[in-house]
């Protein structure tokens, strides 16, 4: 990830101006970082020791934090998870974000396997789950089900069933590949075709 010149600008702008938290804030919303990473790059920018962060400020260029604790991890899946019981999907990601300091797609990733073990009961453990979103993800639906049989004890049925529920649940997106394709291509054509009448005049 790498920030224009005009990005850079912004943030040291807001730091010069007594405003780093909103600095920090606005790092994040361009980069997608996580708050750890985020407050390195800004302080790289605003207090690098030139004073200036050249051409570019890229992720290479940048400490990588220390991951978080095995007990920081602990308390956050145990917040997000009292979340999930509670049926707030968004708030269990933004306490595990809070917790952990991961980024956006860490912390979904981690909450869609505490979430999945939930909606299991307890017979699919986190590894289990993160094996089955995986080849789900992937296309790998057979796979799926197999490690669903093989490491949590369903039979066939209970399996199938388990995976066409993961959908619903906004866990894994399921038999997408030729369906989303088709929609694209459908919202492809109907552009081309209001274009292609507005520039006749039709409207």
């Amino acid at each position: 990830m790498t920030l224009s010149g005009a990005q850079q600008k912004e943030i040291r702008d807001l730091v010069a101006s007594g405003q780093r938290i909103a600095a920090v804030k606005h790092c994040r919303e361009i980069t997608g970082l996580g708050l750890n990473e985020a407050l390195q790059m800004v302080n790289r920018l605003a207090f690098g020791a030139s004073g200036e962060a050249g051409p570019g400020v890229s992720m290479s260029s940048v400490t990588t934090p220390q991951k978080p604790d095995a007990r920081s991890v602990k308390e956050a899946q145990a917040e997000a998870m009292n979340a999930i019981r509670e049926g707030h999907i968004i708030e269990a990601v933004k306490r595990y974000r809070q917790r952990t300091g991961a980024g956006l797609k860490d912390a979904k990733d981690a909450v869609d396997i505490l979430h999945l073990v939930h909606h299991s009961s307890g017979r699919v453990n986190a590894r289990v789950a993160q094996s089955v979103i995986a080849a789900v993800s992937a296309g790998r639906r057979e796979e799926a089900l197999t490690q669903l049989m093989a490491g949590a004890g369903y039979d066939d049925a209970e399996a199938r069933t388990f995976i066409a529920g993961l959908g619903r649940l906004g866990i894994a997106r399921t038999g997408c590949a030729g369906g989303c394709l088709r929609v694209v291509l459908s919202l492809l054509l109907l552009v081309a075709a209001v274009a292609a009448a507005r520039l006749a005049g039709l409207f």
